[in-house]
Order: C-alpha cells, then sequence, then structure tokens
C-alpha cells in the first residue's frame, strides 16, 4: 500500500492509514502494523534530529498545557 503516517505531538498519539485502501484515511491501522509504524516513527525521528518524537511533546508543554486549558485538546 501507500501508507501515511502521523505523530500528533499534542498527545502523542500517532496514526497510519493505508492511502491506497483508505482514500479518506478513515481507518488507523497502527495497532495492527506496529512494525510499519515503528520504521515510519524512526524515519521521522531522524527528520527531525530528535532522539524521539516525545522530546517535541516536553519542547512544547507549555502550549500543550495551554490548549488544554483552552479545551483544544
Amino acid at each position: 500500500g501507500d501508507f501515511r503516517y502521523e505523530y500528533h505531538v499534542p498527545t502523542g498519539t500517532q496514526c497510519l492509514v493505508d492511502r491506497r485502501a483508505d482514500p479518506r484515511g478513515l481507518v488507523n491501522l497502527a495497532a495492527r502494523e506496529p512494525d510499519r509504524v515503528a520504521a515510519c516513527r524512526r524515519a521521522l525521528e531522524r527528520k527531525f534530529g530528535v532522539e524521539s518524537l516525545d522530546d517535541l511533546r516536553s519542547r512544547y508543554a507549555d502550549t500543550i498545557l495551554r490548549l488544554h486549558a483552552l479545551g483544544y485538546l
């Protein structure tokens, strides 16, 4: 398939979608495809130059708290 991986920094959630089989992106395959998710996650970590994507969450902790307080998360 043609997969798209997403990591949502404010919540730490991740999503994997097969764009060919699910062009609208309605089905999250992350739980069914842990090896593919791990590979995508590592690639994104390399791209952003971080040891872990969770490091991005700590970098934006104040913003995440404000978004929670405002009801966005």
